[in-house]
């Protein structure tokens, strides 16, 4: 028998939990799986990896054999059983929201975080400076967020991704077998390599909403789109009406392209024209 699955077993039984839905818990019973995250993280004992949702800390205890850990848990339970179980000296345990917590330094992030959060995590990643992080998504995820210009599940998000990270998708197909319980879908395994010094636009966090609204329209052509936009985007620059917004679309050189089409450097140098037009 599984013998990770017979120590969650053990765990259940010991402290009296079963697996939450509300919190999207899974938890991960394959030892390869747990393996191959390790591997590919590269890590040295300099590194302070983040884990996100640690759970019972299978894939805890394996980092914990290479750096220190900063584990972030949302459920109470569940960092009783972490305490417990595993050595403290090199594990920092945060009880809170990951989407909410205050993160200490880290370098890299290894972690198999709640499906649900997806989204939301990795654009607070946008926002955090490390090295690399290797994450296991919904297998539906990983597929829209290495998306290309072209694809139909190209979206804000991959053409935000691509401005940040250098995306590489390490195991395309990981069986529901892996966890406990079976999410209903397949899962993947990606790497998201931060981009050094690869900063050439001021407020990013402006531009992130500026590429968001064009792709409310992303089948549209680009400069449909942006007429479009024009209710979001006039607060977003501090355009004072509707005449001096078509004065920079006139001074900025729009491609005819649709929206889906265009890449990450696409969207830089029309985002700097429009900043800069006037």
């Amino acid at each position: 028998m599984n013998p990770l699955f017979v120590e969650l077993n053990r765990l259940m039984v010991k402290y009296r939990f079963k697996p939450e839905k509300r919190l999207s818990q899974h938890f991960v019973t394959d030892q390869n799986l747990i393996n191959r995250l390790v591997e590919e993280a590269r890590l040295s004992s300099k590194d302070t990896v983040l884990e996100i949702g640690p759970g019972t800390g299978f894939l805890t205890r394996a980092l914990l054999g290479s750096c220190k850990v900063v584990a972030v848990e949302a459920d109470p339970k569940m960092v009783e059983v972490l305490r417990h179980e595993l050595p403290q000296e090199n594990l920092s345990l945060l009880q809170a929201d990951f989407l909410e917590a205050r993160l200490p330094r880290f370098t890299k992030i290894v972690s198999l975080p709640p499906y649900t959060i997806s989204h939301d995590l990795v654009f607070m990643l946008m926002e955090c400076e490390f090295d690399s992080a290797v994450l296991v998504f919904q297998k539906e995820f990983v597929e829209k967020l290495t998306a290309f210009p072209g694809l139909s599940e190209y979206n804000a998000l991959a053409a935000l991704a691509h401005y940040y990270f250098a995306p590489k998708v390490l195991v395309e197909k990981i069986t529901p077998d892996s966890f406990f319980p079976r999410p209903q879908s397949f899962s993947s395994m990606v790497k998201l390599t931060c981009k050094k010094r690869f900063k050439p636009v001021q407020d990013e966090a402006r531009f992130r909403k500026f590429v968001g609204c064009l792709f409310r329209f992303k089948n549209k052509a680009l400069l449909n789109s942006l007429r479009l936009s024009y209710p979001f985007l006039k607060d977003l620059f501090g355009w004072a009406d509707q005449k001096s917004f078509e004065k920079r679309l006139a001074a900025a050189e729009i491609p005819g392209e649709k929206v889906y089409l265009l890449g990450t450097a696409d969207f830089v140098e029309l985002y700097k024209s429009l900043c800069e037009a006037g």
